[in-house]
């Protein structure tokens, strides 16, 4: 698939949380008529090729690139990817109801405690055979 054409989720490929989050939208993306998603994690080469470094290295947000180029984080990138998914278009439109400032204020408590909640890998994940196709270098 030609990840142009498609979202791009960039994650921390450390992070439980994240790599959980990337598991799930897989499976979701799996099941829909057309694949919308590709993934990568903020530190692999796609992130330094498609991302600015103050971005890149920025590892307490999930990163979406559109496909038309717009760069989404925190709560409005999650937002974004839920919206793709039938089933969450209704807690999507009521979610963006509330002010992206508390919005992204609950994003930034949870990821600020996500390693210590979650837990950390000590390396960056590695494609099951079926994810091959998903996740970018």
């Amino acid at each position: 698939m030609n990840p142009t054409t498609q979202n791009i989720i960039f994650f921390d490929g450390f992070c439980h949380l994240c790599n959980a989050f990337v598991d799930w939208m897989i499976l979701q993306d799996a099941k829909s008529a057309k694949r919308q998603f590709s993934f990568a994690a903020l530190q692999g080469k796609t992130a330094d090729q498609k991302l600015p470094s103050e971005i890149r290295n920025s590892l307490e947000s999930v990163i979406v690139v559109t496909p038309d180029g717009r760069i989404l984080k925190k709560a409005e990138a999650v937002l974004y990817c839920f919206s793709k998914i039938s089933f969450l278009s209704e807690f999507v439109k009521i979610a963006k109801l509330i002010p992206p400032v508390v919005q992204d204020g609950l994003y930034n408590f949870i990821a600020k405690k996500r390693y210590s909640l979650f837990g950390k890998k000590d390396f960056c994940r590695f494609p099951t055979p079926e994810e091959q196709d998903y996740l970018l270098p």
